[in-house]
Order: structure tokens, then C-alpha cells, then sequence
């Protein structure tokens, strides 16, 4: 794709999205199609789009309209989906997406053909022009930030860490919907499951996961882990074709960025994705966000920074009183149960309601959703889950401590 030369230097853009995952890609792709006379650049300083991920969501997750211009991206579908717990198995009847990173590159890139800069790292962003390291300058009336996670404060937040494997198998597993939850397994530093998608007959996405108060990650001993797992279901590995670590922030409170984090807003620099707090608090997932952020950026016929800046800070606002909700359950799973026990709090979830379900994976919770959750005796001390109930920092420092030992 596009090298980065004098013609991109001395073209006046209208955006320049900087990095180029999920978010980014997805404005990209969507301003594209509706404003084919706008100059949009793309810049990412891997070789591809998209890095080495697997995105999923919920049929429910997002609207027809949507489903429409992302369809092209999916690279499977599957009507079902289960889980296993101790206490029992659910399959649950909603329809679950998911895309590889290889197709997201490979429908996009020819999309943006020459407003696609790879292999190019950005030294600075202003909300008018960005600096490469190698020197160039380039300037735009809307730049925008996607470029990954950006930094925590550590007691703020827990952690969802896992290593996913794409396996292929000598004989066929015999999976033929995905395994969003195998909680059948030792709970080793906090809650813990294995999740599937069953690609073909003879391959899958196998993920050992684990909410845990830490980001650290001893890989090789999880590969050893993912292998017992596969040996103990009767399935011999004849490649492993593809490997993702990773470690995601899971807030406790709204306020989880730093003081320098927090600094891009006040350079009216408007961020975007997993940069921008842009994902599900409790589960990690951000494709719908994503979509719907490509959505609402594409409604305006024309874009500068600081508007779009002023106008996500709002929406942030808004994002943040609406899933106050999923930062106290958060700090009801990783501060008032104890690791070991934190598995309870899920199992008990995924025995209410399948609708109440999927309006908490798209993040339509009703009031009604939230008493029914809370509702009954909690399957954490009850004294514990009363304190969780107050967003208090030096609260959730204590704790946090209290649990690292």
C-alpha cells in the first residue's frame, strides 16, 4: 500500500485516522463509502490492518443498518452459542459473529488503496497535523486518535488476559457452535474459562481467559494448559496456526486513564476504539462500539478536531452514566469475591433470562435488568458487595492490594 512521499505530504486532508485496528478501520471503511470525494488517510505502523485479533458480538449487538455494511467483514456465523458451568450447560438461541484479522485486512486495504499508509510510525499528534518519525509532516482538518490502549492507573482497573490458539486437529472435534464459556477448569488467579469457535469440522479458536488482578502472563505455562485441555477432549493437534496474547483493562471505576491519558482531550485530539474507553467494561468487547462509533462519526458532512473532540467528550459523558452499572459489577467480581470464588458471579448470571443476557452483552441494560441482577442473595458476602456499591478510589486501592498479596 501507500508509502508516505511528498504527494501525501503536501495534500491537505480531511482525515487522518492514526492507527489502523478495529476503530479506525471501521470509520475508515465507512466514511469512505459515503464521502468518496473526501481525503482520508489511514496510518499504521504494523505491515497489515487490524493486527492479530479475532473480534465477535452478538447478533443483538448491532441493528440491521449496521449488520448491512459489516457483513462483508464476518468470516463466520453460527445460530448458537453454550456455556458450561460447575452447576450446568446452557445453549442459548442468539446468533454470534466473528472476524479474523487476515479478512478485516483483506476486504479494507484495496477499499482505501492509496489513503492506506502501512508500516509507518507516528511520532506526534496535534489536532492539525501528525509528525512521523521519519520526519514527514502531515496536515489535516480532523485528526483522530485509534492507536491501541493507552495508560492505566493499575488499582483502577483488573485485568482480562488470555492466549488464543487457532488449531488445526487430525480428526474433526465435532463442535457446532461456539463455546463462549468452559468454566469446567481449575479457577486459577481469578475467574477462568476456555472459549471455542469451531471454524471448520478439523479447525478452531481455542482461548484459555482468566480475569485476574494482574496483567502479567506466563505463556508458555497457559500453551501448556490449552494442550491439556485439547488432550482431555480427545482432540490431537496437528498444526497450530495462528497465536494472540493479550491483556485488556477492565475498569473498577469510570476514571481508570491517567493524568497523561487524559491530557489528548485537552489537546483536542478525539480518540477512538479501545484508546478512547470505547469497549464493553465487563466482557472486553468492542466491535459493536466500534461500529457504532464509525455510525455516528459518519452523520456529519464535515469534521474538524476540536468538534469532533467536543462532541465525543460529550457522548463519553453519556457512555459513563450509562454503564455505571458495569463498573459495580466489576468491582463485585474482582473485589468482594475472592478469586477463586469469582466464577459464582457469572454462574449465577447466565441463569436468568436470555434476553436480559443479550441486552447486557450490547449494553441496553433496562432499570428492571439491573434489579433482576442484584435481586436474591449474591453470591458474594453480602458486606463486600454493599462497599462496592460506592465509587470510592482509595476503596478500590485497598482492596486491590489487599487481593495482590
Amino acid at each position: 500500500m501507500g508509502r508516505c512521499g511528498e504527494d501525501h505530504s503536501s495534500v491537505d486532508w480531511d482525515v487522518i485516522l492514526v492507527g489502523g485496528g478495529l476503530a479506525n478501520g471501521l470509520i475508515a471503511y465507512r466514511l469512505k463509502y459515503l464521502y468518496p470525494q473526501w481525503k482520508i488517510l489511514l496510518i499504521e505502523q504494523q505491515s497489515r490492518l487490524g493486527g492479530n485479533h479475532t473480534w465477535s458480538f452478538h447478533d443483538e449487538d448491532i441493528s440491521q443498518s449496521q449488520w448491512n455494511w459489516i457483513s462483508p467483514l464476518v468470516s463466520r456465523s453460527w445460530d448458537e452459542y453454550t456455556v458450561h458451568f460447575p452447576a450446568f450447560s446452557r445453549t442459548l438461541h442468539s446468533k454470534y459473529h466473528s472476524v479474523k484479522s487476515e479478512k478485516f485486512h483483506s476486504v479494507l486495504a484495496p477499499i482505501l488503496g492509496e489513503s492506506l499508509l502501512l508500516e509507518k510510525k507516528v511520532k506526534r499528534i496535534t489536532a492539525s497535523n501528525v509528525e512521523l518519525h521519519d520526519g514527514t509532516f502531515l496536515t489535516g482538518r480532523c485528526i483522530i486518535d485509534g492507536r491501541g490502549f493507552g495508560e492505566v492507573v493499575s488499582h483502577r482497573v483488573g485485568y482480562q488476559k488470555f492466549v488464543g490458539q487457532d488449531v488445526t486437529l487430525f480428526h474433526p472435534h465435532g463442535l457446532k457452535n461456539p463455546i463462549l464459556m468452559d468454566v469446567n477448569c481449575p479457577q486459577e488467579e481469578g475467574f477462568r474459562f476456555f472459549y471455542l469457535l469451531p471454524w471448520s469440522d478439523h479447525s478452531l479458536l481455542i482461548e484459555d481467559t482468566r480475569y485476574s488482578n494482574s496483567g502479567s502472563l506466563n505463556v508458555p505455562l497457559v500453551r501448556e494448559e490449552i494442550q491439556k485441555y485439547l488432550m482431555g477432549r480427545g482432540w490431537r493437534v496437528s498444526s497450530v496456526d495462528r497465536e494472540e496474547v493479550g491483556a485488556l483493562p477492565i475498569p473498577l471505576v469510570k476514571d481508570c486513564w491517567t493524568e497523561r491519558e487524559k491530557k489528548s482531550w485537552v489537546d483536542l485530539v478525539p480518540r477512538v476504539g479501545v484508546r478512547g474507553d470505547w469497549f464493553h467494561p465487563v466482557t472486553g468487547y468492542s466491535f459493536c462500539y466500534a461500529v457504532q462509533v464509525a455510525d455516528l462519526i459518519s452523520q456529519f458532512s464535515e469534521l474538524n478536531s476540536e468538534f469532533l473532540c467536543r462532541w465525543m467528550e460529550q457522548k463519553r459523558i453519556e457512555y459513563d452514566k450509562k454503564n455505571k452499572f458495569y463498573y459495580l459489577l466489576n468491582r463485585m467480581l474482582f473485589l468482594a469475591a475472592k478469586p477463586v470464588d469469582r466464577y459464582q458471579v457469572l454462574q449465577r448470571f447466565y441463569q436468568l433470562n436470555q434476553g436480559l443476557i443479550q441486552r447486557f452483552y450490547s449494553g441496553r441494560l433496562k432499570f428492571s435488568d439491573t434489579v433482576r441482577i442484584l435481586s436474591g442473595k449474591p453470591p458474594v458476602p453480602v458486606s463486600k458487595a454493599v462497599r462496592c456499591l460506592f465509587d470510592k478510589r482509595e476503596r478500590i486501592q485497598l482492596e486491590n492490594s489487599r487481593h495482590d498479596v
